[in-house]
């Protein structure tokens, strides 16, 4: 008992446990405690059942995420064909709403062929409207002729000045046929002029 609540009570009057005072005060401080627990262990209960239900919201958002932006069939697809496609890539794909099917699928085509071929190469020369299939064709026409020296990069370059890549390297597979000492860069700028390769 505190010393303030002794100060205050007549002398000789002796404070006992078994006063109705004090009875009723202990009721009512025991009601109050169980009152507070009853209220902390509802909170905690609200606190699990939230974090459940963020836990789960977060979780169908990322399979939400996957599903919508790394097409995961056609990454397996890549790897089966020996590619190694980051879903970086595939994510950065999506956002520039460059075809993803597309890009792989030249990717597997051209590594069939031997024709090795870079992702982000492609997205770059995608967004500069190069014809990738035009292109990748004319590489792997290119390496079927054992010409090894051809370049994605510069075939793509020669298809945005307007040179048609088929027609020079057609032109080089003939010219080296018959042993005629040429090469692209010549063949494009003689197409450039308006001669016929």
């Amino acid at each position: 008992m505190s010393l303030a609540l002794c100060a205050c009570m007549p002398d000789g009057y002796l404070l006992n446990e078994q006063d109705p005072v004090i009875e009723e005060v202990d009721e009512e401080f025991d009601d109050f405690n169980d009152n507070i627990i009853e209220r902390e262990s509802d909170i905690s209960g609200f606190d699990a059942m939230m974090i459940i239900v963020l836990s789960l919201g977060a979780a169908a958002l990322v399979v939400w995420f996957f599903i919508t932006m790394v097409p995961i069939k056609l990454w397996f697809n890549a790897k089966l064909s020996g590619l190694k496609i980051s879903w970086l890539y595939l994510i950065k794909m999506r956002w520039q709403n460059i075809p993803q099917a597309k890009i792989i699928n030249l990717m597997v085509t051209a590594k069939n062929a031997n024709v090795i071929l870079d992702v982000p190469m492609l997205m770059k020369y995608y967004l500069a409207k190069v014809d990738l299939e035009v292109v990748v064709a004319t590489m792997i026409r290119a390496r079927a002729a054992n010409i090894k020296d051809v370049k994605f990069e510069d075939m793509a370059q020669l298809y945005l000045k307007k040179v048609d890549v088929g027609a020079i390297v057609h032109a080089f597979i003939s010219a080296q046929n018959a042993q005629i000492e040429t090469s692209i860069p010549e063949l494009a700028e003689f197409y450039l002029a308006g001669g016929n390769v």
